[in-house]
């Protein structure tokens, strides 16, 4: 294996040869003998010698090692360079380095230096700090009052320098790498912001630069073009901020595209190109490098680029010359790099576009045929639907195939609703995250349940899901039916609104309300305890005693004890025994008296923590003990999980206007019937009846939206393992409603401002029978005549608003979404006959202004842009409206029950005040308030707690325990002091009683004295020992001799001390090898406590939680980072209405293919999905968060990371799919109604 020879014989070299080998050649260079610098000619010597050695050694190992090591020239440098000397070199080479008249001898001396690589890197440096500091001097000051002198100026000092690097270091590339840094580091430093104070950068610098010579009026020749395009390329190679310079670019070429200004079309293509270059041919020719043959397969594998693209590239590279490959291109040819590649332009542009094959313009064209026919199909199915409402599947599929046989044979797979497709489809995604959502939830219980009570807890676990699964489409339906309704859109399908041609203008009219002859419209459209311890003071009764008796009683007991004697012996009467025996006596008691004090006291003030346990209490008694124990008090629940709908209540108000007479169906069926003036002039009364029914329908939505949430809501457990206090529970609750109330409305206003925004986006067609139609008609010459269809030609315009009547100033709906103008109340007057549409006759509209209602782009904007403030009774506006109604149906007028009756305006009872717009109450879902309530007492009975602990502190024993005790005490206590005391008393005494001395004895040393004492000592204990009987002497009868008695007794006593000393060891040895689970308890153990635990006793530890479930919000944080362009100034309003500020006004001017006609509705739309994608990630960030993460044990750290990882994983699977189902949802209503867009880009008329 010649890679494990290779590694064996480096590890071979490294540890026996090379170390041994350094020190050598160190001790051996460090004994010669080297010139000391004094002078230049002394440096130089030094320099060569040492040169000299270096070469000497790298000759001489490459006979001998492998390969060259680094490690044999870093140690000749070390040896040879010291840091003096080293420093001395540096010093010298950077005054060389400053001296540009010095670099021939730089260049001498540079094949010598690159040898070395400590002194080589200096010396780099030296050359970027020479560069760096000789290019700012050559700014003077008459570049600063001529800022576009400047590029030229170091542009020149980019060529004199790296020409001067490149002749005097032979083009080494780690020079040239050196001279570019110091010169990056001067162009990016503004060194024109710094001295002048002018803002401008040298981004923008450039980008004017670029302008000057761009623009007309400064004449350019060809090949000075050449050179300034070469300058340009030089300082933006260099350049940090190319973004800014893009930027300021692309602004200045717009500006000379439109007004006309560009000198040359060539030179603006050739600096176009030269700003991008194609990465792929750029990561081709860099293969290159590496090998001069590749085959196409090869640099496939290299550089994952699809083959179909592949060719494409190479089409270009081989067109060129660049590349070499032979006759036939396959992915196994042989391509080369040619070498001797010569071209006749001085630049060669590789980067032309790719041009499609034949191939894809035929695919385009069919599927362009294919989405025609399936546009035609979908409106047959509609119309056909419509006429029958009922239709077999079969008979279906023919009658279409019948219509359509005169234009073509449909296939079958293509009759279909592509509506319902996209509904089945996104259903289908909805199931599928209800499923997993099931499978997601966690089932909490303490015991196990019965087989009926799990199915019920299941089956509502189910259909709770199901509610919402359901909720989740249909909601959204339904507010998108409203939107449509409510705004009249057009569909292409023609099934809900034709356009009329009348006299040079077209008109939008509802499909069933047109009649052939006279103009007629009818706009009623398909809207459509306590305990307390007495204490009380001890009395102590007594007689008066007699004097002379407590005396005499005194001196008798004084007496008495100073005779007492319990050591009393027949053998020991002198009078040093009676004295010993009565100090023994006096010590006894003492001690017994102290020892029984000691065990009362001990055993009197002991104290014990007790649990005491109140089965099934009450409320009441909950109450009670949580006043008195609210430290330790718990009460475990029966049941666990309990449905928030048994202890909470929702109830929310809507805004009176909701239930007020202006939603009934009467009132709007009569504000339906307006007068054809009003509805062609655009007056508010034509539009009442959409305006009421509008907001109906959002009233409607708002109350369903409000039920079904708080059905939910209702269904969802509230997990708690133990009673809550009061306070805690009230907390807990209220922060899960306001998280529901704020979730509900979020997504109440998600569905609006998505549903807006699509409509802003794509500037519908909506139905406009009066004057400023969408559709303008304009007649083309042809040979047919002007009555021939085909010289009709229909163009959309976009929808307008009059801003300002005086003014005559017009707000264009497709550049500001919140156009709105004045609007006339209703139309008094009408002077003519209305015969054919688009004849206008004169008309005199009403002087009364309502107050708060305006004109907008759309019905919804109608609305949403107003107040309700015309409808209240401190407003006339209701009378002006009841006049009309009358003037114009005088029959209504007979009905009361046709009348609605205005809004009362109470301060105290609602938070909107009548100037409010409905865009803010819409945006609070048409709520005044949410009404919640909260039941403790419910919440009691659903945890339906059997019992409650609590714990007190009181004394371990009792009185009568007490007594107990000591008396059991105190025979031991005497028996041990008997014969202790005694024993200790004599033991004292003989230490400290003096012996006669002899004349001939000796004063012993003090070792000795104790010695003879240990000795003693332990005499007399033997003796003790021997004789030693615990045991009286009528035990052993009266029928035997004492004496016989006395050995009974002492050999009993000594078998008594062997067996209780056997039995002492016996349960000693017993209790030391016997093992034991000991089980410990610590509470409210400390994190790091608990970490030393588990890492002792992982297996075992158990940690139960004190709540078994707990928000994640408490310790988990998710911030999301959504993309740069969602934050940048690229989609702000300032940034866009900046940039559009010089378009024409009337965008419906430009063509389609000129971007400038979608420019601003597009950032508008990027700017309002940033918003949406941030609403609804953040939401949905909120309610992972605001779930709860149940469990009983305390989770160790691993498996609580996965746990939060999993939870994050899932919460960041939702945030997109709810975003992207909305959207896609709204997509295929669009699609499957076929709005028309004014843009014209999707339908037009023919």
């Amino acid at each position: 294996n010649e890679n494990l020879t290779e590694m064996m014989d480096n590890d071979i070299y490294t540890k026996s040869f090379e170390k041994k080998f350094l020190q050598t050649a160190e001790d051996f260079y460090c004994l010669k003998e080297f010139p000391v610098i004094e002078s230049n000619d002394k440096m130089l010597e030094y320099f060569k010698l040492a040169i000299e050695y270096v070469d000497y050694e790298i000759n001489q190992a490459k006979t001998y090692l492998p390969e060259e090591k680094p490690t044999l020239i870093v140690l000749l440098e070390t040896i040879f360079f010291p840091t003096d000397i080293f420093n001395i070199f540096v010093e010298k080479l950077q005054l060389i380095v400053s001296d540009e008249n010095k670099y021939q001898e730089l260049a001498a001396l540079f094949d010598s230096i690159r040898k070395l690589p400590k002194l080589k890197n200096e010396l780099l440096k030296s050359i970027e700090t020479h560069v760096y500091q000789k290019a700012i001097e050559s700014i003077t000051d008459d570049l600063i009052n001529n800022p576009l002198f400047y590029i030229e100026t170091i542009v020149n000092i980019h060529g004199k320098y790296l020409k001067l690097i490149q002749e005097t270091f032979v083009g080494d590339q780690s020079f040239v790498t050196s001279f570019d840094k110091g010169y990056a580091k001067f162009v990016n430093q503004n060194l024109l912001s710094k001295t002048t104070g002018i803002t401008m950068t040298l981004a923008e610098i450039l980008a004017r630069y670029c302008d000057t010579l761009l623009r007309k009026g400064k004449a350019v020749e060809n090949d000075d073009w050449n050179e300034k395009l070469n300058n340009i390329m030089i300082i933006f190679n260099y350049l940090n901020d190319k973004d800014v310079f893009m930027k300021f670019y692309q602004k200045m070429l717009r500006k000379r595209l439109i007004d006309q200004l560009s000198v040359s079309d060539s030179y603006e293509e050739s600096l176009i190109s030269e700003l991008k270059v194609s990465t792929y041919q750029m990561l081709i020719l860099l293969l290159f490098n590496q090998e001069l043959i590749w085959t196409l397969e090869q640099i496939q594998d290299k550089t994952h680029i699809r083959s179909e693209l592949l060719l494409d590239i190479f089409s270009s590279l081989l067109k060129n010359k660049l590349l070499i490959c032979g006759d036939h291109f396959t992915l196994i040819s042989r391509i080369e790099l040619a070498e001797n590649f010569i071209s006749d332009k001085i630049r060669l542009n590789l980067n032309l576009p790719f041009k499609p094959n034949e191939q894809k313009d035929r695919n385009h064209l069919v599927k362009a045929a294919v989405d025609e026919r399936q546009m035609i199909i979908q409106a047959a199915l509609v119309r056909i639907m419509k006429k029958r409402r009922t239709l077999k599947h079969s008979l279906l599929i023919r009658e279409v195939i019948q219509q359509l046989a005169s234009s073509f044979k449909p296939d079958i797979s293509l009759i279909k609703f592509e509506l319902l497709a996209a509904l089945c489809s996104i259903s289908n995604d909805i199931v599928s995250k209800a499923l997993l959502d099931i499978q997601n939830n966690q089932l909490v219980t303490v015991e196990l349940l019965e087989e009926d009570d799990l199915q019920s807890q299941v089956e509502a676990m189910v259909q709770l899901v199901q509610a919402t699964a359901y909720a989740q489409l249909t909601s959204f339906l339904r507010f998108v039916q409203m939107i449509y309704r409510s705004n009249t859109l057009v569909s292409a399908l023609g099934t809900n609104a034709v356009a009329q041609i009348g006299l040079g203008t077209v008109l939008f009219s509802p499909t069933y309300y047109v009649y052939p002859y006279i103009f007629y419209v009818d706009p009623s459209y398909a809207l459509s305890c306590t305990e307390k311890i007495m204490v009380t003071p001890a009395v102590f009764y007594a007689q008066p005693l007699d004097t002379k008796y407590y005396l005499s009683s005194i001196r008798n007991l004084s007496r008495w004890m100073k005779q007492l004697n319990i050591f009393k012996s027949a053998a020991n009467r002198t009078v040093d025994d009676i004295k010993q025996q009565r100090i023994s006596t006096y010590c006894f008691l003492i001690l017994f008296a102290g020892s029984i004090l000691c065990l009362f006291l001990f055993n009197s003030l002991k104290s014990q923590t007790i649990t005491i346990i109140e089965k099934n209490p009450s409320l009441t008694k909950y109450n009670q003990l949580q006043i008195l124990y609210p430290d330790t008090l718990t009460c475990p629940c029966a049941n666990t999980t309990m449905p928030y709908k048994t202890f909470v209540s929702l109830s929310p108000i809507f805004h009176q206007v909701c239930s007020s007479d202006l939603m009934n169906e009467s009132w709007i069926s009569v504000l339906s019937n307006s007068p054809n003036e009003d509805v062609l002039r655009g007056a508010w009364i034509g539009k009442a009846a959409q305006y009421f029914g509008l907001l109906s329908s959002i009233c409607q939505l708002a109350n369903l939206t409000a039920s079904d949430n708080i059905l939910g809501f209702f269904a969802r457990t509230f997990v708690t393992s133990y009673v809550l206090i009061e306070t805690d529970f009230n907390i807990q609750v209220n922060t899960a409603v306001k998280q529901l109330t704020e979730s509900t409305v979020i997504s109440f206003n998600l569905f609006n401002i998505m549903t807006r925004l699509l409509i802003q986006a794509d500037q519908p067609v909506i139905v406009s029978p009066k004057q400023n139609s969408q559709v303008k008609l304009d007649y083309i010459n042809t040979t047919a005549g002007t009555d021939n269809p085909q010289a009709l030609h229909f163009t959309f315009v976009f929808n307008t608003v009059l801003k300002n009547r005086s003014k005559n100033i017009m707000c264009q709906c497709v550049v500001d979404p919140n156009c709105q103008g004045p609007i006339n109340f209703a139309i008094e007057n009408t002077f003519g006959v209305v015969l054919l549409p688009g004849y206008y006759p004169p008309v005199a509209a009403s002087d009364y202004v309502a107050p708060g209602l305006i004109d907008a782009c759309y019905t919804i904007d109608l609305l949403l842009l107003s107040t309700l403030q015309c409808f209240y009774t401190d407003s006339d506006c209701m009378n002006q409206l009841f006049y009309y109604i009358n003037t114009t149906y005088p029959s209504a007028g007979n009905d009361s029950n046709l009348y609605a009756h205005p809004l009362i305006y109470n301060q105290t009872s609602t938070r909107f005040p009548p100037n409010t717009s409905v865009s803010s109450i819409v945006e609070e879902m048409m709520i005044e308030q949410w009404n919640t309530s909260l039941s403790f007492s419910n919440y009691y009975k659903a945890c339906a707690p059997t019992y409650c602990t609590y714990t007190q502190i009181t004394h371990a024993e009792t009185f009568s325990e007490l007594l107990v005790t000591l008396i059991s005490t105190v025979g031991g206590l005497v028996m041990a002091l008997r014969l202790i005391t005694f024993q200790l008393v004599k033991i004292i005494f003989g230490l400290f009683q003096k012996k006669p001395k002899k004349q001939q004895q000796v004063r012993r040393k003090l070792l000795d004295r104790l010695k003879m004492l240990l000795s003693k000592l332990i005499t007399f204990l033997s003796v003790k020992m021997l004789n030693l009987n615990i045991f009286r002497a009528r035990t052993f009868g009266s029928k035997i001799d004492r004496i016989t008695v006395k050995h009974l007794g002492q050999w009993s006593t000594r078998l008594y001390l062997i067996l209780l000393s056997t039995i002492f060891i016996i349960l000693t040895l017993y209790t030391a090898i016997q093992p034991q689970t000991l089980t410990k308890s610590f509470s409210t153990p400390s994190l790091n406590f608990y970490k030393n635990l588990m890492n002792d006793h992982s297996d075992e530890l158990e940690c139960p939680c004190s709540l078994i479930s707990s928000p994640y919000d408490d310790y988990v944080q998710i911030q999301p980072i959504f993309h740069q362009i969602c934050s940048s100034n690229l989609i702000s309003n300032e940034w866009r209405l900046n940039i559009t500020a010089n378009l024409i006004s009337n965008l419906s001017a430009y063509n389609h293919r000129d971007y400038r006609l979608f420019l601003s509705t597009h950032l508008q739309f990027l700017n309002g999905l940033c918003q949406l994608s941030m609403q609804t990630v953040n939401q949905s960030i909120q309610q992972s968060l605001s779930s709860l993460m149940i469990t009983k044990q305390l989770l160790s750290e691993e498996n609580f990371n996965l746990h939060i990882n999993s939870m994050i994983n899932e919460a960041k699977s939702n945030a997109p799919s709810t975003f992207i189902r909305l959207l896609s949802l709204l997509r295929a209503t669009n699609h499957g109604n076929a709005i028309v867009s004014a843009y014209g880009t999707n339908y037009q008329y023919k």
